[in-house]
């Protein structure tokens, strides 16, 4: 077993893949399942012939070979899903792919945990003042995945608040929207978490949030609108009601 493990720590680029199908329509399971995934013989051996992918195929099988969310993990499912698609892992042009792909998606999902943590770091940056007049970040430029095709989303955000008694540091109040695109959100959901966060972590209930978004799934897919862009907006308080043309306001100063 600590053989197997050793040879499973290489990079996934490194192992001897078995091929793949050559036809994406292709019913029968991929053969020749390589030496460094097999597993010793008797109780615990794995079937010759590894399926396809399955939901929980992570499971009993391969328990003692990967941990679950580990890079390899990743990697092996994204070796999973290239070979469904036909893709010879033996060409070097996908040596690194899985490897390569596995990290950009562990770059860009963050969970809600991480997230929870870092923006609790975020309180040692706010501070006493007695400024009373609107802030304005605008122009936040922000990279998220959209939850339905994994494909990335190109965000400018614009935040707004009325301090009450504390500000926060600017370069704070542009993390906190970088955070959270680090979630797979959808774009309005996204919009609302920004602006609830930005009013429980400054202790106002006067927030503007307004986000720009260019989806890929809408670019490169489906209906194919390379010019369109996608704008959402929550206003909380003060800017909701327009008290004192709070809304017309922020809106004018992120459109300048």
């Amino acid at each position: 077993m600590s053989d197997l493990r050793d040879q499973h720590s290489m990079p996934i680029g490194e192992t001897p893949y078995y091929k793949a199908a050559t036809h994406r329509d292709r019913k029968e399971p991929v053969s020749a399942v390589p030496d460094w995934f097999k597993a010793p013989e008797g109780d615990d051996a794995m079937s010759a012939q590894l399926p396809l992918p399955e939901p929980g195929f992570m499971g009993t099988e391969t328990a003692g070979y990967f941990q679950p969310g580990s890079q390899e993990h990743r990697e092996f499912a994204v070796a999973h899903l290239l070979m469904s698609l036909g893709v010879d892992l033996d060409d070097p042009n996908f040596k690194e792919t899985p490897r390569r792909v596995a990290a950009y998606f562990t770059e860009h999902f963050r969970t809600e945990e991480e997230v929870g943590t870092e923006l609790q770091e975020l309180k040692r940056a706010i501070f006493p003042a007695q400024y009373k007049e609107m802030v304005t970040e605008k122009n936040i430029q922000a990279h998220g995945i959209c939850p339905h095709h994994l494909l990335p989303v190109e965000y400018t955000i614009h935040v707004g608040y009325l301090p009450n008694r504390h500000v926060v540091g600017l370069s704070k109040l542009a993390r906190v929207p970088m955070l959270l695109t680090g979630l797979p959100l959808l774009q309005e959901e996204l919009t609302y978490r920004i602006a609830q966060t930005l009013k429980e972590l400054l202790d106002t209930e006067h927030v503007a949030v307004l986000v720009t978004g260019v989806h890929m799934c809408m670019v490169v897919r489906g209906v194919e609108q390379h010019a369109s862009e996608t704008v959402t907006s929550t206003m909380l308080g003060r800017y909701l009601e327009n008290y004192r043309d709070c809304k017309m306001e922020f809106l004018a100063e992120v459109r300048r």
